[in-house]
């Protein structure tokens, strides 16, 4: 037997219909504990993962406990970024409002930048695709470490920018933030 489309449905849901592993879009509902071996068809027992991921990982059972890590922790994020909870949303609304003011009060940012809001810019992120040609990856993975990867200190600026970094990252993704990052390198580099 294999899993219901209520059960495969609602994995997709929690998911985002993305894989738990790379977050690649286009799934299938993997069965953690193979049906050979007395898995069940709950909801418990499936992850959704990409063709490659379920190629690569779901025949391997020494791989389960990862697969079920990975899709609870992505389960989880998923939940958290794109709430429904009005303070949660009002929260974001905040932040955004408040990097919006500080990028229009600074005075070493392009004045074009200030022309499009922030839900613009992370459309414009989603939209495109940015070539890696132009950057090398060593950049790309060392200013992704850099921006995304490292604490900053005590100081208040710090502290901002550890709070915006987290939830950027908890809100839009690794995937976004890599975008974004190879966006900027290619901007700099031209």
């Amino acid at each position: 037997m294999a899993f219901s489309e209520k059960v495969k449905y609602e994995v997709k849901r929690l998911s985002h219909q993305s894989c738990c592993v790379c977050k690649k879009n286009g799934i299938e509902i993997h069965h953690i504990v193979p049906q050979s071996e007395n898995g069940d068809d709950s909801i418990d027992n499936a992850a959704p993962l990409c063709p490659s991921c379920h190629e690569i990982y779901g025949l391997n059972p020494s791989k389960r406990k990862f697969i079920r890590e990975s899709r609870d922790i992505w389960f989880e994020i998923c939940s958290k970024r794109y709430s429904n909870d009005d303070s949660k949303l009002n929260e974001i609304l905040s932040k955004v409002n408040n990097i919006e003011k500080y990028v229009s009060e600074s005075k070493n940012v392009n004045s074009s930048l200030i022309k499009i809001s922030f839900g613009q810019f992370i459309d414009f992120l989603n939209r495109n695709k940015f070539p890696k040609k132009s950057c090398e990856n060593q950049n790309i993975s060392t200013f992704f470490a850099l921006v995304f990867e490292t604490k900053g200190g005590n100081n208040e600026d710090s502290k901002k920018f550890n709070s915006f970094r987290d939830f950027f990252l908890s809100t839009f993704g690794r995937l976004l933030a890599e975008k974004l990052i190879i966006y900027l390198i290619n901007v700099s580099s031209t």
